[in-house]
């Protein structure tokens, strides 16, 4: 069994990234790729999401894959969920995130709260690797918006002909 800093690995990852001409990069992965580029103001094309703004996709992806899994098994109708990360730069190379805000907005009927604020608490600090990775170098905060939606009931018909009769029809 390997460890490394006293941690047992079970698991290694490996990617590449292949040259595609001036700044851009394809990543290949054992599932598939992502192309990547640089902005304008730096040489690149800005046709593809940057290195930075993959690491923050890959965050919201993470995380959003955990709270959606756990809410779940929480018996929470979950019907959307979009993930907003924002992450600030510092002005000198090598430009690092110095914070990080994931705001998760939820859609759902008969949301608990209190159990989506746990589902985000247990993704952000224990089982998103993403998440606890930029946890020990940056500022990462997390804000939780819910929409509830109502619940939509249907009037159940026990006579199919009174869908499609006219009033007259029905005396």
């Amino acid at each position: 069994m390997k460890r490394i800093r006293g941690v047992r690995i079970v698991e290694d990852i490996g990617v590449k990234a292949r040259w595609s001409g001036n700044l851009k990069f394809v990543g290949e992965t054992e599932h598939g790729s992502i192309q990547m580029d640089a902005t304008p103001s730096v040489g690149g094309s800005g046709h593809f999401p940057t290195p930075m703004e993959t690491l923050l996709t890959a965050l919201a992806g993470c995380t959003g894959m955990d709270v959606i899994s756990i809410l779940k098994k929480m018996r929470q109708e979950v019907t959307d969920l979009n993930i907003e990360v924002i992450g600030s730069r510092a002005e000198e190379h090598p430009r690092v995130f110095t914070k990080i805000e994931v705001v998760y907005n939820f859609k759902g009927h008969n949301l608990d709260s209190e159990k989506i604020k746990h589902a985000v608490e247990l993704s952000a600090h224990k089982y998103c690797p993403i998440s606890n990775m930029l946890n020990n170098t940056t500022q990462v905060s997390h804000r939780v918006k819910i929409e509830k939606e109502p619940i939509i009931t249907s009037t159940v018909v026990k006579n199919h002909k009174q869908l499609f009769s006219t009033p007259e029809a029905t005396s």
